[in-house]
């Protein structure tokens, strides 16, 4: 929010110094003609560019195939989460993984828990609620979180018990 008004002012001031500096000498510049449009138009540009700086700095969740996810999973500082319910999770699950059940009312809080400088991979049946648990946890600050692309339905790796 502080960025977005100071990108604005920066606009505004930038507009205005067009307006001041350069304005219509040439003749062909309908909006340097007006220093309230020039302000106007500046404070547009500098928000448009805030907006795009930020959203270019919030990291994306990525979806990887089962030879990145086995690779990836087998470096330090990896976190594998399992986001099914326990029952699911009876049928087996991949080594090392922990259970964060995307339903559970308490996931959230669970999450919070967590180191958010780690890196994170998630999984759940077929990928789409590990994907839903992926976008929370970035949403929630977790900097690096990939996704099992398909989930367990299409894992070919090893499988435990719990």
């Amino acid at each position: 929010m502080i960025n977005s008004i100071l990108a604005g002012l920066l606009g505004a001031g930038g507009g205005f110094a067009y307006w001041k500096l350069i304005g219509c000498r040439n003749g062909s510049c309908a909006i340097g003609a007006n220093k309230y449009m020039s302000m106007f138009m500046g404070a547009l540009l500098g928000l448009t560019l805030a907006g795009e700086l930020v959203h270019a700095q919030q990291p994306t969740l990525r979806n990887i195939d089962n030879a990145t996810f086995t690779t990836e999973m087998k470096a330090k500082n990896v976190v594998i989460i399992d986001m099914r319910t326990p029952a699911e999770v009876k049928s087996g699950m991949i080594p090392g993984a922990i259970n964060l059940d995307v339903y559970d009312p308490e996931f959230k809080t669970k999450l919070q828990k967590l180191d958010k400088g780690k890196k994170y991979m998630v999984y759940c049946r077929s990928g789409a609620r590990s994907t839903n648990g992926g976008n929370v946890m970035l949403q929630m600050g977790f900097k690096e979180v990939a996704n099992l692309n398909r989930g367990m339905m299409g894992w070919d790796g090893p499988v435990q018990k719990p």
